[in-house]
């Protein structure tokens, strides 16, 4: 294969408990799928069988899991013994011999759920000549309440509304691509691309955009709960 394609799944979920108290956030369940198959749903799609996943918290369970349920495709994971932050994570998979240097790469997250064309990712940052791209949202629900004013008067209060960006602004939607990962073979551990490698990249003209067609943070128990609702409400979610 000439990809790889690698799924943050170590992070022990504290903003979700207390349902990750007793298992990771990966597994936790949306009618009858987990977040991290919803999350690699994508990649399955367009036939992707091979993952390499970041493991810390509650590890064993997620192996138990793909083992168990999905034989049929091929899990590796690169064992993180304390907390080393995504880049540092991505060092450690080449360290391990888990991840391939010089392979184009796909990072995505268990708790991003994006609705994308894979074949049209790679194609779009192929041809763009960027080292990496990144993959943006246009819209997202804003956390905050929305106030709207006009004439020096409040005229309506608006929870979690969703929130269109500028034209020239976007959301990181937390998934990237690399054509390879050199970039990360001096990065310190612990450490995140956001900040010792795309803001290089940003300032050399050599990072790239991909919009997703919808996404999803799965961060907090709110968007759990709203998520468990949207898929209740529909008869397909993605």
């Amino acid at each position: 294969m000439e990809y790889q394609v690698l799924v943050h799944a170590g992070g022990p979920g504290t903003r979700l408990r207390p349902y990750t108290l007793e298992k990771p956030k990966g597994l936790l369940e949306v009618k009858d799928k987990t977040l991290i198959e919803l999350a690699i749903q994508p990649f399955l799609e367009f036939g992707i069988k091979k993952f390499v996943l970041t493991a810390n918290y509650k590890a064993e369970m997620l192996k138990a899991f793909f083992l168990e349920k999905h034989p049929e495709l091929d899990i590796s994971f690169i064992e993180e013994k304390t907390r080393s932050g995504r880049a540092g994570a991505v060092k450690l998979g080449i360290e391990q011999g888990k991840l391939d240097p010089e392979k184009l790469t796909i990072i995505a997250h268990q708790d991003d759920l994006i609705s994308l064309d894979v074949a049209k990712l790679i194609d779009t940052h192929k041809s763009s000549g960027a080292e990496a791209t990144v993959i943006l949202a246009r819209s997202f629900t804003n956390p905050f309440g929305v106030v709207h004013h006009s004439e020096g008067k409040i005229t309506k209060f608006e929870e979690k509304a969703q929130t269109e960006m500028p034209e020239t602004q976007a959301v990181n939607a937390g998934m990237s691509v690399f054509s390879n990962l050199k970039l990360f073979l001096d990065v310190p551990i612990p450490s995140h691309e956001e900040y010792v490698i795309f803001p290089k990249l940003a300032e050399q003209g050599k990072l790239g955009v991909f919009f997703a067609d919808s996404w999803k943070p799965i961060n907090t128990k709110e968007e759990y709960h709203k998520l468990i609702s949207d898929v209740s409400d529909t008869a397909e979610f993605m």
